[in-house]
């Protein structure tokens, strides 16, 4: 699935960044892959976002969970066409609604708000959404956003 969502995204970013938490991971994937690592173990994707903004001098940061293996070029073009000057972040919908802070770009000006929420021991990336101000959906296809989280999701898809 990681590779499947990897070739997506290089699709659409030069550089690309993987989010391995705090150690590497067996991934075998032909590209050449950049790693990250959590500063602060075990505090999810909120941790990851952080690193990537670390290890990246782009003022944008594209955030897509590994488990979203259908996630298209064209879905993720839609979302990074949204991004402004006058925004903090865009973020997917589904067409009932359903907010996905793991396929959405965050703007490097929220990284003391990260940080500073990381800091307090909050983890949940729907808690640095409410903080921020100036947030748009992004309307994408629901089955571009579908999520696998268990072996069992596997038939449902094949």
């Amino acid at each position: 699935m990681i590779g499947r969502v990897f070739r997506s995204v290089s699709s659409v970013c030069e550089n690309v960044l993987i989010s391995v938490g705090d150690e590497p991971l067996p991934l075998e994937l032909a590209e050449e892959v950049r790693y990250v690592y959590d500063k602060i173990p075990n505090a999810g994707p909120l941790a990851g976002i952080c690193a990537g903004f670390h290890a990246s001098s782009s003022p944008w940061l594209l955030a897509v969970a590994c488990d979203m293996p259908f996630i298209t070029v064209d879905a993720l073009r839609h979302l990074l066409t949204a991004r402004s000057p006058s925004l903090q972040a865009v973020m997917a919908i589904e067409s009932n609604g359903r907010e996905h802070p793991l396929c959405a770009c965050y703007h490097r000006d929220i990284l003391p708000v990260v940080e500073a929420q990381l800091a307090r021991g909050h983890r949940a990336l729907r808690d640095l959404l409410e903080q921020l101000g100036r947030v748009q959906t992004v309307l994408l296809p629901d089955d571009a956003l579908r999520n696998i989280n268990a072996p069992d999701d596997l038939p449902t898809v094949r």
